[in-house]
Protein backbone atom coordinates (compact mmCIF):
# COMPACT_ATOMS: atom_id res chain seq x y z
CA UNK A 1 0.00 0.00 0.00
CA UNK A 2 2.92 2.41 0.59
CA UNK A 3 4.34 1.62 -2.46
CA UNK A 4 1.55 2.93 -4.42
CA UNK A 5 0.61 5.79 -2.43
CA UNK A 6 4.45 7.03 -3.07
CA UNK A 7 3.74 6.68 -6.83
CA UNK A 8 0.59 8.73 -6.57
CA UNK A 9 2.63 11.25 -4.72
CA UNK A 10 5.00 12.11 -7.25
CA UNK A 11 2.51 12.02 -9.69
CA UNK A 12 2.00 15.79 -10.04
CA UNK A 13 5.84 16.20 -10.60
CA UNK A 14 6.06 13.37 -13.25
CA UNK A 15 3.17 15.44 -15.13
CA UNK A 16 4.83 18.86 -14.96
CA UNK A 17 8.22 17.28 -16.40
CA UNK A 18 6.52 15.29 -19.13
CA UNK A 19 4.68 18.40 -19.71
CA UNK A 20 8.10 20.38 -20.09
CA UNK A 21 9.87 18.04 -22.19
CA UNK A 22 6.70 17.37 -24.48
CA UNK A 23 6.94 21.73 -24.66
CA UNK A 24 10.10 21.82 -25.63
CA UNK A 25 10.42 19.06 -27.99
CA UNK A 26 6.85 20.64 -30.06
CA UNK A 27 8.92 23.59 -30.01
CA UNK A 28 12.23 22.02 -31.68
CA UNK A 29 10.57 20.43 -34.52
CA UNK A 30 7.62 23.53 -34.76
CA UNK A 31 10.87 25.59 -35.30
CA UNK A 32 13.04 23.52 -37.83
CA UNK A 33 9.54 23.29 -39.81
CA UNK A 34 10.16 27.08 -39.96
CA UNK A 35 13.93 27.15 -40.87
CA UNK A 36 13.54 24.66 -44.19
CA UNK A 37 10.44 26.21 -45.38
CA UNK A 38 10.18 29.35 -47.80
CA UNK A 39 7.49 32.39 -47.49
CA UNK A 40 6.37 34.27 -50.41
CA UNK A 41 3.00 35.21 -50.15
CA UNK A 42 0.66 38.89 -49.32
CA UNK A 43 -1.07 39.58 -46.65
CA UNK A 44 -5.22 39.22 -46.94
CA UNK A 45 -6.00 39.58 -43.78
CA UNK A 46 -4.51 40.05 -39.94
CA UNK A 47 -5.88 38.59 -36.59
CA UNK A 48 -4.66 40.10 -34.06
CA UNK A 49 -3.85 38.14 -30.82
CA UNK A 50 -4.26 39.37 -26.53
CA UNK A 51 -0.60 40.32 -26.60
CA UNK A 52 -0.73 42.28 -28.92
CA UNK A 53 1.29 41.03 -31.96
CA UNK A 54 -0.01 39.97 -35.12
CA UNK A 55 -1.14 37.03 -36.92
CA UNK A 56 -1.12 37.11 -40.56
CA UNK A 57 -3.00 35.35 -43.39
CA UNK A 58 -3.05 34.21 -46.67
CA UNK A 59 -6.53 33.66 -48.04
CA UNK A 60 -7.81 32.96 -45.02
CA UNK A 61 -4.83 30.54 -43.87
CA UNK A 62 -2.83 31.41 -40.91
CA UNK A 63 0.95 31.21 -41.66
CA UNK A 64 3.11 29.06 -39.69
CA UNK A 65 6.16 31.08 -38.42
CA UNK A 66 6.37 29.82 -35.63
CA UNK A 67 9.81 31.44 -35.18
CA UNK A 68 9.20 35.07 -35.82
CA UNK A 69 6.90 37.37 -33.85
CA UNK A 70 5.29 40.14 -35.70
CA UNK A 71 4.97 42.58 -32.41
CA UNK A 72 3.78 45.53 -32.23
CA UNK A 73 1.37 44.59 -34.57
CA UNK A 74 1.20 47.79 -36.05
CA UNK A 75 4.69 46.03 -37.91
CA UNK A 76 2.53 44.58 -40.81
CA UNK A 77 -1.11 46.02 -42.78
CA UNK A 78 -3.10 44.00 -45.28
CA UNK A 79 -1.22 44.13 -48.46
CA UNK A 80 2.32 43.89 -47.11
CA UNK A 81 4.17 41.11 -48.87
CA UNK A 82 6.82 38.66 -46.77
CA UNK A 83 9.44 36.61 -48.06
CA UNK A 84 11.81 34.20 -46.18
CA UNK A 85 13.99 31.64 -48.51
CA UNK A 86 14.91 28.87 -46.85
CA UNK A 87 17.17 28.40 -44.34
CA UNK A 88 17.51 32.18 -44.20
CA UNK A 89 17.65 33.88 -41.31
CA UNK A 90 15.70 36.80 -41.58
CA UNK A 91 11.90 37.15 -42.93
CA UNK A 92 11.68 40.38 -44.42
CA UNK A 93 8.53 42.78 -44.78
CA UNK A 94 7.59 43.93 -48.39
CA UNK A 95 5.05 47.18 -49.01
CA UNK A 96 4.03 49.03 -51.89
CA UNK A 97 5.12 52.43 -52.34
CA UNK A 98 2.72 55.05 -54.66
CA UNK A 99 4.42 54.04 -57.79
CA UNK A 100 3.50 50.32 -56.79
CA UNK A 101 6.50 48.91 -56.03
CA UNK A 102 7.32 47.38 -53.00
CA UNK A 103 9.88 48.41 -51.19
CA UNK A 104 11.67 46.90 -47.99
CA UNK A 105 9.96 47.87 -44.75
CA UNK A 106 11.18 45.65 -41.96
CA UNK A 107 13.45 42.32 -41.73
CA UNK A 108 13.06 40.70 -38.65
CA UNK A 109 15.44 37.69 -36.71
CA UNK A 110 13.17 34.33 -35.14
CA UNK A 111 13.36 34.39 -31.84
CA UNK A 112 13.29 30.99 -29.80
CA UNK A 113 15.78 28.94 -27.97
CA UNK A 114 17.43 27.41 -31.05
CA UNK A 115 19.56 28.12 -33.52
CA UNK A 116 20.25 27.12 -36.84
CA UNK A 117 22.75 27.73 -39.08
CA UNK A 118 21.56 30.17 -41.88
CA UNK A 119 22.79 30.57 -45.57
CA UNK A 120 25.36 33.00 -46.23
Amino acid sequence: MSKKFNKIKYLPIYIFIGAVLFSFINTYFKSRTVHFEKYDFVITKINDTPTGSAIPLQNDSEMNLWQYSFYPKSIIKVGDSIHKGSEEKYLYIFRKDETKNFILIDSIQPTGIYSWSYKP
